[in-house]
């Protein structure tokens, strides 16, 4: 207490030093009524106010004593707000501990970052000494090129690093730009206008542009008065990394299109950025990553090439794999995460190791190379022919002969030609073993039944069960098998088994399709085994009887795909447009400084982009391990299912109410429970 006591006094003493000199009152009374009107006229004074001539809009017009006068104010009231916060933690010894290691001010000087000093009074907080080398490097980075730095989690990177960063770096010369991700910007936002709106009187900007946005030759001259402004005024603009990739694109698809009013000062304030833009990059390791991709497509819709032909195979395909599956998970029960499922059903696969991969691609080839598939026929052709097509659609590196064997044969023709490469990209190039491998379900990619404009393919996922809002898949392959994976996994609903039923009623040789369905079907009543039996018209029948055994049945899923979804929406352009990440750490006039909690992507950043490993934090990596193996930490093994049909919610809650002592929060970081949160 008598710590606290003495700053206090020592802050008054200060502030009355201050008041006394601005009123000029040094032993001096008014003595006639025009300085008595003039006294009670002149500006009131409070801490605040003098402490706002500190920053940006009055620094500049502080003589430079005073300037020290009031840094030296700021100083004080941030050793009282520290001694109050040390009172206030008398009964929580590792929050008393750490105020006293932290004295304040120890590798910095408030007059040379008053924005800085500010803010610790504003928010109550004393920036720590590793704080304060970490905004140094982004600053002004050892190289003077693209930097990315780490910091541990929990030390405040975006809450006080950030914005003491960025209110420096804003001084009327450029203009600098904050990039999160969308669903940090709204936090990121509050956080910013909470530290630098107050004493720091910065305003934050935002630009928010994507291809639905309409851009006329006004819009295009406002938004370069915006980011003028932005920068003159020493503003802080708070960007999205798809906004400025879409901009950056735009300019290019206008000019393309003939619209060089619009293109023109769009290309304009894009080099205008260039030149004067600094960009502070948070959490750099995703914003960097060459998965972040914005692609405009260019021309008209049309067909994608070899459809229908293109999802009939695949779809044969993940048939053999159904069948081969359960021979992959005999041989490497531990390298498999399967489970079966509902009679006729696709199950739900996993493949965890090299091994079981390497046997599931061996029999699907296999097996295409000697009985071949829809508009492939294999089984007639010589054993010879049958080796060559194997090594085909197998190997990554073929040599000359080993593509003339093959590319030069009675078998290669205008009809057979692009179903072999089909089965090449599938299994030569992986991806068959990337979607298994790689991509979860309902983590990864699945159904959005509530985007807008709507579509009934799959679309990546940004986390367990949150669909990302506008992204789509590129690839063809990739959409076709996550798409079918998806309505396997998930099923078809009752509207989608009505519209798929319809559409069979309607084809050629629906009997024989139906006997497809009846196959896989659920334990379909004999009185529905023939199609005559289903009357579409008794809604009730069909949606208590009938759907339900058609749900998860891969031949109907796979003809309401192959006849309804894919031939209405997968569908492609002749030219494209692409950003991406590494666009965002292109080499311009100002230096680009990032920053995460994590190093390991280091290997995959731009190539104008460097990782600077401070000395002060080559501890990070370690000091995670040391959190994790802790006293205190315990690791408990999932137990395996022993009854068929469990889910996994269901054995992790079980054994989770059976822990001691009794577990109170339940995180699932790894996303190992896929039902519905």
């Amino acid at each position: 207490m008598a710590y606290l006591r003495q700053w206090k006094e020592e802050a008054d003493r200060q502030y009355d030093a201050i008041v006394k000199a601005l009123l000029d009152l040094e032993g001096e009374q008014p003595s006639t009524a025009i300085e008595v009107f003039d006294l009670y006229c002149r500006p009131r004074t409070s801490p605040m106010v003098i402490l706002q001539r500190l920053n940006k809009d009055h620094v500049k017009n502080t003589p430079t004593e005073w300037r020290e006068r009031i840094a030296d104010y700021g100083v004080g009231m941030t050793q009282l707000q520290r001694a109050e916060r040390m009172v206030a933690f008398m009964d929580d010894p590792p929050a008393l501990e750490s105020e006293l290691r932290n004295p304040g001010h120890a590798n910095w000087k408030p007059l040379d970052y008053p924005d800085t000093l500010l803010l610790e009074i504003d928010s109550g907080l004393m920036v720590r000494e590793v704080q304060e080398s970490v905004a140094k490097s982004m600053r002004d980075p050892p190289s003077g090129k693209n930097t990315t730095m780490q910091l541990l989690m929990g030390e405040g990177k975006s809450s006080v690093i950030l914005p003491i960063v960025a209110a420096a770096l804003a001084d009327g010369s450029r203009i600098v730009r904050i990039f999160v991700s969308k669903p940090q910007s709204k936090q990121t936002q509050q956080m910013l206008e909470s530290q630098l709106g107050g004493l720091v009187n910065r305003r934050l900007y935002h630009l928010p542009f994507s291809r639905a946005t309409r851009v006329g030759p006004a819009e295009a001259e406002a938004l370069a008065l915006i980011c003028i402004e932005c920068m003159t005024s020493g503003g802080i603009l708070l960007v999205q990394p798809e906004h400025i990739l879409s901009f950056q694109l735009m300019g290019v698809e206008t000019a393309i299109t003939g619209k060089m009013d619009v293109s023109r000062p769009l290309l304009q304030l894009k080099d205008f950025m260039d030149r004067k833009a600094r960009d502070i990059v948070d959490e750099s390791d995703e914003k960097f990553s060459v998965k972040f991709e914005l692609v405009y497509t260019v021309g008209t819709q049309q067909s994608i090439e070899h459809s229908p032909d293109r999802w009939i195979c695949i779809h044969h395909v993940l048939g053999i794999v159904r069948e081969a599956i359960a021979e992959v998970e005999k041989s490497y029960p531990d390298s498999v995460d399967l489970h079966p499922g509902r009679p006729g059903c696709f199950p739900r696969l996993r493949i965890l190791r090299d091994d079981a991969k390497d046997k599931l691609t061996s029999l699907v080839s296999r097996q295409l190379s000697q009985e071949g598939s829809p508009g492939l026929p294999m089984a007639t052709q010589p054993r010879k022919v049958q080796s060559a097509v194997l090594e085909y659609i197998t190997k990554s590196s073929l040599s000359q002969a080993e593509i003339e064997a093959v590319e030069k044969s009675i078998l290669w023709s205008p009809l057979t030609k692009n179903t072999l490469l089909l089965f090449r990209g599938l299994l030569a190039s992986q991806i068959l073993a990337f979607v298994f491998c790689q991509k979860r379900w309902k983590v990864d990619y699945g159904l959005d039944p509530t985007r807008n404009p709507n579509t009934q393919l799959a679309v990546p996922y940004r986390a367990k069960d949150s669909p990302s809002a506008r992204s789509e898949f590129s690839h063809p392959e990739i959409i076709i098998m996550l798409t079918s994976l998806s309505y396997y996994y998930g099923g078809m609903t009752d509207e989608d088994l009505l519209t798929t039923f319809s559409h069979l009623l309607r084809s050629d040789q629906a009997d024989m399709e139906y006997q497809v369905w009846v196959a896989d079907s659920d334990h379909l009543p004999h009185a529905f085994g023939q199609l005559s039996g289903i009357n579409l018209d008794d809604r009730e029948q069909c949606t208590e009887q009938v759907f339900p055994c058609f749900r998860y049945a891969k031949g109907a899923i796979d003809y309401f795909l192959a006849h309804v979804v894919f031939p209405k929406e997968l569908k492609e352009f002749p030219h494209k447009l692409s950003a991406s990440g590494w666009d965002i750490g292109e080499e311009k006039s100002q230096p680009t400084t990032g920053f995460s909690g994590t190093n390991d992507a280091r290997a995959f950043l731009p190539l104008t982009i460097s990782q600077l490993d401070d000395e002060e934090q080559q501890h990070t990596n370690a000091q995670v391990l040391e959190y994790l193996l802790q006293d205190g930490t315990l690791m408990t093994l999932m137990p395996k299912q022993k009854t068929p049909g469990r889910s996994d919610a269901e054995v992790l809650l079980e054994m989770v109410t059976h822990l001691q002592p009794p577990t109170r929060v339940i995180l699932d970081v790894g996303s190992g429970v896929h039902e519905n949160a």
